[in-house]
């Protein structure tokens, strides 16, 4: 998934059934998750957000967030 948001937006709180990690590309974002919150600009690692864990994306970044996020799910 690629995704773009404005500053300041945020998601709701959500769990994807696979991991999923954000790989950011351009302007700043915090992921809360149960085991903490983790910054990220472009060049940091990536956040990884392990299967089924709840997490929100805040954009907190002066400019528009790029990322680009694969989410794995178990196939037949």
């Amino acid at each position: 998934m690629e995704a773009i948001l404005l500053p300041d937006a945020e998601t709701a709180s959500r769990r994807n059934a696979g991991p999923e990690t954000l790989y950011t590309l351009a302007g700043e974002e915090c992921m809360e998750t149960p085991a903490g919150k983790f910054l990220r600009r472009p060049g940091s690692a990536p956040i990884i957000v392990p299967a089924n864990a709840p997490h929100k994306l805040t954009i907190t970044g002066t400019v528009e967030r790029r990322s680009l996020t694969p989410i794995l799910h178990e196939s037949p």
